[in-house]
């Protein structure tokens, strides 16, 4: 049986991608990646939709993130292996001590 000590209810990213000239590629698929000192937790294919513009933004709405243990939350955004955008957010567990009422 595996605990999970805390879960992150719900994360938004939101990232700003721009092109060289608009319209080069309309569509463009991305991979979103979750990990947890370098434990993957999350990867997941998105599309991103350029239209005919150079510029677009993108906002992936993320739940349920388990968090085991403390250390660095990464998440990342990258293209054929290649890591275009990076967060990393730092994680400090204290243990919590549950008393049970009768």
């Amino acid at each position: 049986i595996s605990s999970v000590p805390a879960m992150l209810n719900k994360v938004s990213i939101i990232s700003m991608l721009s092109q060289d000239s608009p319209g080069e590629n309309a569509s463009v698929p991305l991979d979103v990646s979750v990990t947890l000192n370098d434990e993957s937790i999350i990867m997941q294919p998105i599309t991103v939709d350029f239209g005919q513009r150079t510029d677009t933004r993108f906002i992936l709405d993320i739940g349920g993130i388990p968090i085991k243990s403390g250390g660095t939350l990464k998440f990342s955004v990258g293209q054929n292996g290649r890591e275009m955008i990076e967060y990393r957010v730092g994680v400090n567990l204290k243990e919590q001590l549950v008393t049970r009422v009768d």
